[in-house]
């Protein structure tokens, strides 16, 4: 039972998040922005595993870290320009997330998580599919059973859920997925919304 930490000063920890996101070789503007993205979502964050003694994970739970395996000189020049710069909002410190790819649009924070967040708000990516070709997972399907979502469903608290046998979606204005109802051979249904959408499908 040890747990392994470490202790990085904040800049080469920026540098390390920068490498796992963006390539080394991208515009500099847009390492820098990335740089002060990860920045702010670490003072954000801190102590979110704190009971296991360390601040943030390695993870993309947290923020992909996995060392300077893929730093260079733009992810490095990125992380040192930016030093100590912060991204704010009426005098707090802004939540940043960011992801590989949005499938054509962000969203608005209160149809993903509860809060209506301001500076979270929900539009459309016009760009991204110019450069599908190159992002992984750009377009995948996955294809369950009726028993795969009942077992899903039951263990995501839903015990009398019967097996599946369709399913019904509703969508946000900008197309993104808000509720999944299932609907059981017992003529039951079953609703999950916002990020219950992926995490309880995995």
């Amino acid at each position: 039972d040890i747990t392994l930490v470490n202790l990085v000063n904040m800049d080469d920890y920026v540098n390390c998040v920068i490498s796992q996101e963006m390539s080394d070789s991208w515009p500099i503007e847009a390492l820098k922005a990335q740089a002060v993205a990860a920045r702010n979502y670490y003072a954000v964050n801190r102590g979110k595993h704190s009971s296991s003694g360390f601040d943030i994970c390695a993870s993309t739970h947290c923020q992909a870290y996995l060392g300077a395996s893929k730093v260079g000189s733009g992810t490095t020049q990125a992380a040192a320009a930016t030093s100590g710069e912060y991204l704010w909002y009426n005098g707090e410190l802004a939540e940043t997330y960011y992801f590989s790819s949005d499938g054509g649009a962000t969203e608005s924070s209160e149809n993903v998580w509860t809060a209506s967040v301001p500076y979270l708000r929900g539009v459309s990516d016009p760009y991204e599919s110019a450069v599908a070709g190159s992002i992984s997972n750009y377009q995948w399907s996955y294809t369950f059973t009726g028993v795969q979502l009942q077992s899903k469903l039951a263990a995501s608290g839903r015990a009398n859920c019967g097996v599946v046998t369709s399913v019904t979606l509703t969508a946000t204005a900008l197309g993104n997925v808000y509720s999944i109802t299932f609907h059981d051979a017992n003529g039951k249904d079953w609703t999950l919304y916002k990020e219950e959408c992926r995490t309880v499908l995995g």
